[in-house]
């Protein structure tokens, strides 16, 4: 398989994105060209160079990275027509990670980054010469009846839109999955990745992920000195393993056609990650769930000072959400196959691991240390 010499990647600044140009830069000698969004205050190539400053990445690469002024959400990516043209003679292969990554907006609200994007993507993919494109799904695609009731879903099934899922994010994509299906059976290479909740980097535990609701969760337990009572299953996959995977997947030519699940095969307990946390020094005690979510509600209605991140979270909790909702279990004989006799292996979720995200939670001021 020949390397390729220019790589188009989208998401660049997003957190998965980031990381992904990581590895790209770190197991090539390619130039990545990056799609980058320009707003007012910063230009596409500054933009990107403080988002990876921020996670400590590319540093040393920097020269062959391609900042690309333009807008996923627009026709022709938001390029004028002659530089588009020109990049789809020059690409060779095309890494589509971008996209906007909510569970409670409407579908509407994510149609033009989610759907529309994917469309251009893919005329970028299939104008001038052909490049094999390797868009980032999502295991949310799998969450209908269908396959809860099936017990398990492979790489090799095909997803079942539910037509009563209320989720605008999980219809998003499985739109952009039926339109990259249909470009394969035109003949255009192309292989899917659908990953599951992704968390910091295994050793530093940097993120920029936020919004996450976990990450919520784990940060209100500690701003309140205790947790909710749940019987659910916690997974997650740190960021290096997700990008590490895809890319390695991505440069075997019998991966163009099949789609790769990466997910933890080893989720914990709930209550196994509140002990983690407690080991880090935040002493949290167990409160039934419906109590927990009333103190939380209270302590979000009074004068504390992180009222509106605990206001945000009480309604991410209130509604149907991705954390609580049950799941299928997962299978991936391609991924297995894929990276077996490689050092690529998801980490074990223990205490080092949580560890390294609440040191890196502290250090960011995202909560507060023990104690005060």
């Amino acid at each position: 398989m020949t390397e390729p010499q220019r790589i188009f990647l989208t998401g660049a600044t997003g957190f998965l994105g980031a990381f992904v140009l990581d590895e790209l830069l770190r197991t090539s000698k390619a130039d990545v060209y990056c799609l980058v969004r320009e707003d007012e205050n910063a230009r596409a190539a500054e933009r990107l160079r403080a988002h990876l400053d921020r996670l400590g990445l590319a540093a040393s690469c920097e020269s062959r990275i391609v900042p690309v002024a333009g807008d996923l959400t627009l026709p022709l990516l938001g390029l004028p027509r002659p530089r588009f043209d020109a990049l789809a003679e020059e690409l060779d292969v095309i890494y589509h990670v971008g996209g906007q990554v909510n569970f409670f907006l409407p579908y509407a609200a994510l149609r033009a980054a989610n759907v529309q994007g994917t469309q251009e993507i893919l005329r970028l993919a299939g104008s001038g010469r052909t490049k094999p494109v390797h868009y980032t799904s999502s295991m949310a695609v799998f969450f209908g009846r269908a396959h809860l009731e099936a017990g398990r879903v492979s790489e090799l099934d095909t997803p079942v839109l539910d037509p009563g899922v209320k989720s605008g994010y999980t219809r998003s994509k499985w739109i952009a999955e039926q339109l990259v299906a249909a470009a394969r059976e035109r003949g255009l290479p192309a292989a899917i990745y659908r990953t599951t909740r992704i968390t910091g980097h295994s050793r530093t535990g940097v993120t920029s992920n936020w919004s996450d609701l976990l990450n919520r969760l784990l940060k209100g337990c500690i701003l309140l000195g205790s947790a909710p009572s749940l019987t659910i299953d916690v997974s997650m996959v740190p960021v290096d393993y997700v990008s590490r995977a895809m890319v390695c997947l991505s440069r075997q030519p019998r991966s163009l056609g099949r789609a790769f699940h990466l997910f933890h095969p080893r989720p914990i307990p709930w209550r196994a990650l509140v002990q983690m946390v407690r080991a880090s020094g935040y002493p949290l005690a167990e409160i039934e769930h419906d109590e927990w979510l009333l103190r939380l509600k209270r302590a979000a209605a009074t004068g504390h000072p992180e009222r509106e991140s605990l206001a945000q979270l009480w309604m991410l909790l209130s509604s149907p959400n991705s954390l609580l909702v049950k799941k299928p279990q997962y299978d991936a004989p391609h991924s297995r196959e894929g990276l077996e006799g490689t050092d690529i292996v998801c980490p074990r979720i223990d205490e080092p691991l949580v560890g390294a995200y609440v040191s890196f939670f502290q250090r960011s001021g995202y909560i507060p240390l023990p104690g005060t």
